[in-house]
């Protein structure tokens, strides 16, 4: 069971969002589209989208097929094998071939989990890579639902942030609502669902990782160790932004960065960002969700000077004590190269 050629990896797409905040809205969207026919799209249960105006007929008891042309899928039981029986099926001839998979979180997901059973499992992996997370974003009861860790999650998370609700706030709302996703995932895009082309919402899949992930950075402050001290308007989130002009190890970053997901791998919502290495001639990108570290993307050259720079998104944690432990283990270790200690 092996593809070849340009189908070597099938991109998975994350729909996610909380409770009430119109993710089932924008999902009926999506499987009505034509820009969607050559998808699988797995959720929870056909009955929570309404499918009746869309669907042509049944393939097997676990899969129709929408006017678009989109494969539609209950997803019972663990991804992983959800997966694999699509990919069996779609080998076999059992299904139309398709070029993505969209997955249709609850509202009470993370999607670091779901990202975690790609890149972690081998025959998964070698089939299918990881795309890009939407999450609808209720403009109305942001601010209640913002206490919530799932709903930090799956903020954190997103590449693109779908504002919904938005007739239904008023403006105080909206400001509070966009004051936190400023602080809270600041490089997502940001689109309004009335307005959305849902044909757009997906189709960054498998792009470059310097456009998804370059976090926003101040190219005046000082090289070191940056914290962006916007208000969250929740005390227990954080952003710390690390940044250093001179190369760093990068076996002496992992070492740093495994032990830290390992202890607080929980509590830090995302972290991405590019990495300035003495032994790449071009920017290493780096991203990842919770305890998950995706794989480490080359880029051939620098645009602009080479640097660091890193956004880590934190959740109960101190910043200070990740400046200083990123000081301790990579900057010194750095320091000590350039001295001539080991």
């Amino acid at each position: 069971m092996r593809l070849t050629g340009e189908e070597a990896a099938l991109p998975v797409n994350i729909l996610t969002g909380f409770l009430g905040s119109g993710k089932t809205t924008l999902l009926r969207r999506i499987l009505a589209a034509e820009a969607y026919g050559d998808t699988a799209v797995l959720i929870n249960e056909f009955g929570e989208v309404g499918l009746d105006h869309v669907l042509v007929g049944e393939i097997t008891p676990d899969v129709v097929l929408l006017n678009s042309g989109c494969l539609c899928c209950r997803l019972r039981g663990e991804l992983r094998d959800a997966l694999a029986d699509l990919l069996a099926r779609r080998v076999a001839g059992e299904l139309p071939a398709f070029k993505r998979v969209i997955i249709e979180t609850t509202g009470l997901a993370q999607p670091s989990l779901l990202v975690s059973t790609v890149l972690a499992d081998p025959q998964i992996r070698h089939h299918f890579s990881v795309g890009s997370i939407a999450a609808t974003v209720d403009c109305v009861h942001a601010a209640a639902a913002r206490q919530l860790p799932e709903w930090l999650a799956q903020v954190a998370a997103a590449d693109t942030l779908v504002l919904t609700k938005g007739d239904l706030a008023d403006a105080i709302q909206v400001n509070e609502m966009h004051g936190m996703l400023n602080s809270l995932n600041p490089t997502a895009r940001r689109r309004d669902a009335a307005t959305l082309d849902v044909a757009e919402l997906f189709a960054r899949e498998q792009l470059a990782y310097a456009g998804r992930w370059m976090p926003v950075s101040s190219r005046s402050a000082p090289s070191g160790l940056v914290n962006n001290k916007e208000s969250t308007h929740d005390p227990a989130v954080g952003t710390v932004h690390v940044q250093a002009d001179a190369p760093i190890d990068w076996e002496a970053f992992g070492v740093w960065l495994s032990m830290l997901l390992h202890a607080h791998g929980n509590n830090i919502l995302r972290v991405k960002g590019m990495l300035y290495l003495t032994e790449s001639h071009g920017p290493v990108v780096i991203q990842g969700v919770q305890h998950t570290i995706y794989p480490p993307e080359h880029l051939p050259e620098w645009h602009g000077a080479p640097r660091t720079d890193l956004v880590f998104i934190t959740y109960r944690l101190d910043a200070q004590r990740i400046k200083r432990s990123f000081e301790t283990f990579v900057l010194k270790k750095r320091e000590g190269r350039e001295s001539g200690v080991s």
